[in-house]
């Protein structure tokens, strides 16, 4: 990778607007000033001519040190500056994965680029990043969230996973925020999951009995299936039934009002069907 090592004054390298990264962190950035006031800099930034004003430079990788320095009074600073033809966008994301880890949408944002501006195949991002397929393919999922996710995944304030389990809820942009802001809070998710189900419409319970078994024993085979989950709802009634009101209250409030509306008259024909089932096995037992 041809690159010459000089010292350049900071006020001829400007910054690319294309680079990776987004944010950063003032934080890390107060460390690293403490750490080249101590010990010096221990990696120079790399910079490219620019290609339209000669005699400056654009910034490809190690803007944190750069502002820095800057911070310290510093004029001028050591630069690797590169002169090869590979693409300087690409070298800075990969400086950029291997110095400190882009947050995730920075890298989705970085990954789209690759694959849709640089018209890269999986096989290519994959060799150029080391991200495997299924990572790369998680990690651009981000970018179908609402740009207020989005935000909260970029500052660490929402993990990555939890984002991402957001996506299979349908529906409004709104809602899928105030689950974001539920999950942040430290709600309970599977509760979370439960108060998002929506109340079958016809269309659902149509293709509910289009999957109905024809016979009579593909019937009973389902109801013995349904069976063998018995002893795990039982203990999940009787945990729910052990909980101080204040706790169930706070459960029956995180349901979808309509989910609210509907469970007690689900709860109600399911016991009217399992009084059905007995009667019928009771006279076939006689």
């Amino acid at each position: 990778m041809p690159k010459e090592v000089r010292r350049i004054p900071l006020r001829l390298i400007d910054r690319d607007p294309n680079q990776p990264r987004r944010t950063f962190n003032q934080e890390k950035i107060k460390n690293l000033v403490r750490s080249i006031r101590e010990e010096e800099l221990a990696h120079f930034p790399t910079v490219k001519p620019h290609p339209r004003k000669r005699g400056r430079f654009i910034l490809v990788s190690g803007e944190r040190r750069i502002r820095a320095v800057e911070y310290l009074g510093w004029k001028d600073i050591i630069c690797r500056v590169y002169t090869g033809k590979k693409d300087s966008y690409r070298l800075s994301l990969v400086e950029n994965l291997h110095r400190e880890n882009l947050n995730p949408i920075e890298l989705a944002e970085a990954l789209k680029r690759l694959r849709e501006e640089e018209h890269m195949t999986y096989e290519a991002v994959s060799e150029l990043t080391g991200l495997v397929s299924s990572q790369i393919n998680a990690t651009l999922k981000l970018l179908d969230l609402p740009k207020k996710i989005q935000d909260m995944v970029a500052t660490e304030t929402l993990p990555k996973v939890a984002a991402l389990r957001l996506r299979q809820y349908k529906g409004e942009k709104g809602r899928l925020i105030r689950l974001a802001y539920d999950l942040i809070a430290g709600k309970d998710e599977a509760m979370l999951a439960i108060a998002q189900l929506p109340e079958e419409n016809e269309r659902g319970k149509n293709i509910r009995m289009g999957k109905m078994p024809d016979t009579s024993e593909g019937l009973l085979l389902r109801i013995l299936t349904f069976s063998y989950n018995a002893p795990s709802v039982k203990l999940v009634i009787n945990a729910f039934a052990a909980m101080s009101s204040e706790k169930q209250t706070q459960g029956w409030r995180y349901l979808n009002p309509r989910v609210r509306e509907s469970l007690p008259r689900y709860i109600e024909e399911l016991q009217v069907s399992l009084g059905q089932l007995q009667k019928v096995l009771a006279g076939l037992s006689a």
